[in-house]
């Protein structure tokens, strides 16, 4: 079920960043952050993904300020979260690296 928790994480993590995409003002940055979502969605290198979404939220939150500053920093956390777990069991990582378990006794 573990595995099934982080997909959805993944899932929501790129969800923002596609959503984020009309919040910026520059056309350039677009295809990236794109990039970075599909990276996020199928779990290729996700840890790197999810730190490029961290900064994509803090900058963009920054950007537009207000009510749309504090969802794009919350959206920001949720990156951050997947940054520090993983990808999870039902990703590319997963299959090119292998499935870790971590037991804490």
């Amino acid at each position: 079920m573990v595995g099934v928790a982080l997909l959805l994480l993944r899932l929501s993590v790129a969800g923002a960043l596609v959503a984020a995409t009309t919040l910026v003002a520059m056309p350039w940055a677009v295809p990236p952050i794109l990039l970075i979502a599909v990276a996020v969605i199928l779990g290729i290198l996700t840890r790197a993904g999810a730190v490029c979404g961290v900064i994509v939220a803090m900058l963009i939150g920054a950007e537009v300020g207000g009510a749309l500053a504090v969802s794009a920093w919350l959206h920001g956390l949720a990156s951050l979260a997947l940054s520090m777990t993983g990808a999870g069991g039902y990703s590319i990582d997963a299959r090119l690296f292998g499935r870790t378990v971590l037991t804490l006794e």
